[in-house]
């Protein structure tokens, strides 16, 4: 019964080892393939970004109109939920 027990426990040692290097690989790629959707997702966002600046620059008075109807919906909806 010892035996067993022994031969159990070996076993179950060399499960935890492998399952721990599965997760180590599965962590590293997972990291990679993160990193890439993070690369593309800042070029994204910084191609996104250049654009907006770009309306901005060329219609000033539509973009402060635009920003100030924003506001104010944003105010009346906010003001509504705290009454």
């Amino acid at each position: 019964m010892a035996a067993t027990t022994e031969q159990d426990m070996e076993t179950l040692k060399r499960d935890f080892k492998s399952l721990k290097s599965d997760v180590g690989e599965l962590s590293s790629a997972i990291k990679d393939l993160l990193g890439d959707e993070a690369r593309v997702a800042k070029v994204k966002m910084k191609k996104a970004e250049q654009q907006v600046e770009h309306q901005i620059e060329e219609h000033p008075m539509a973009s402060v109109g635009v920003a100030m109807g924003v506001g104010f919906i944003i105010g009346m909806l906010l003001d509504r939920k705290f009454r």
